[in-house]
């Protein structure tokens, strides 16, 4: 059986080979499209089980990987995971809510320390938003931000289909239920 994973952002789609301590994690899969379509309706499904209606925002965790080329004077990251920590009933941008949910994975760990180095505030044309990232805008890392949804839908309809698929790769509400079931 063939394991693989597909990678994937505004940018394209790439076919990764996946190791074999890894392939617990995926799916086997056919074809790309077949694939995110499997991703995305198990997503769609774990995103209506612990996503409230109600919640106005996500809190996402994002790897960003540094695609810039200061000769050419290019600067631009690429995000290559996307992880949905929990969700807001509130639209303001508070960094303190952001760095409680830091702690849900150990990628992210180290964001739930108060550092103001940490906090970025590029509320501004071109700005990154508010964000929590150890480094630069443009270095590679992991960034909690908060995505708000517009009006009562989610942003536009590419970025929610990639939050589905990562919710259905890496579904960190199932583990902490996993985690508290286990305590009891």
């Amino acid at each position: 059986m063939k394991y693989m994973l597909y990678e994937f952002n505004k940018n394209g789609i790439r076919r990764i080979n996946v190791p074999e301590n890894h392939r617990k994690n995926y799916l086997p899969v056919g074809t790309i499209e077949e694939t995110l379509k499997v991703l995305e309706e198990r997503g769609k499904n774990l995103f209506k089980k612990y996503i409230p209606k109600n919640a106005k925002a996500l809190i996402v965790a994002e790897y960003e990987e540094d695609e810039s080329d200061s000769l050419t004077d290019y600067y631009a990251t690429k995000t290559r995971e996307i992880v949905i920590l929990g969700y807001s009933f509130h639209t303001r941008d508070l960094f303190s809510e952001m760095r409680k949910f830091a702690d849900r994975i150990p990628e992210t760990k180290h964001l739930a320390e108060k550092n103001p180095e940490f906090e970025h505030r590029e509320k501004y044309a071109f700005g990154a938003g508010y964000y929590l990232k150890k480094g630069s805008r443009y270095s590679t890392g992991w960034k909690i931000k908060k995505i708000k949804k517009y009006r009562n839908d989610w942003e536009e309809e590419t970025y929610i289909s990639i939050v589905y698929v990562s919710i259905a790769k890496r579904c960190v509400f199932e583990e902490r239920n996993k985690v508290e079931m286990e305590e009891l």
